[in-house]
């Protein structure tokens, strides 16, 4: 089997994934398919991959682009195997895990978070098992002030990978592996607990999601 991570980019109040962070949803679903699978290839994909090669026709905006023109910052953000996408996805992909999902919408200034609604069409027709995962699952919507995006349940399987700390301890360290697809320079955050006593925040979904829990 050979699976397919495909970061569409998470941002949560408490845990930042746009670039140029890498959330921890990508890192530990890496380690994740790593320890239990060590002997199947396993690929890290952007939304901006996937916006090249079905929007672009892998033709990239930003390749010898004038000073006096703005980067386009959908298609920014490229991998190491981008440019084989269409031959990995299509072809070799038996599992494609999409993590996606907005709480707290902001402003993006090198990257664009995808939605439900670009990404469904997107990879509706690949040949494989496409699962859904990360904040989407609870309700995701890349404006403020408007209802939760549907999840089309015809395309997608929801899962939601609830790692303990005591996993995390192991497939944190599985996932460093991930960077290695990566080429621009990242910033990664450290989950060090999970929930909130507080919970006066009225844009907060910590709360709602886990009771207070700390790592060791």
């Amino acid at each position: 089997m050979t699976y397919a991570i495909l970061d569409c980019y998470t941002d949560e109040p408490a845990g930042l994934g746009v670039p140029p962070y890498l959330g921890t949803y990508p890192r530990y679903i890496y380690g994740y398919l790593k320890k239990q699978f060590p002997n199947e290839k396993i690929y890290y994909f952007t939304i901006d991959d996937l916006r090249l090669w079905k929007k672009w026709g892998m033709k990239d905006p930003n390749e010898n682009l004038p000073k006096s023109k703005t980067t386009n910052i959908t298609v920014y953000n490229l991998t190491k195997h981008h440019q084989k996408i269409a031959e990995i996805l299509s072809d070799e992909t038996t599992e494609i895990i999409v993590i996606l999902g907005v709480h707290v919408p902001g402003k993006y200034l090198s990257a664009m978070p995808g939605t439900l609604k670009e990404v469904t069409p997107l990879i509706a027709d690949l040949p494989c098992k496409k699962v859904l995962t990360g904040p989407a699952i609870f309700g995701t919507q890349l404006f403020g002030g408007q209802f939760t995006e549907r999840i089309d349940k015809t395309v997608f399987e929801t899962r939601a990978y609830n790692f303990n700390f005591a996993e995390i301890a192991s497939l944190s360290l599985e996932g460093t592996e991930i960077v290695e697809q990566i080429p621009w320079m990242k910033m990664l955050e450290i989950e060090t607990g999970k929930g909130c006593n507080v919970g006066k925040c009225s844009f907060c979904t910590e709360p709602l999601k886990s009771k207070v829990l700390y790592r060791n």
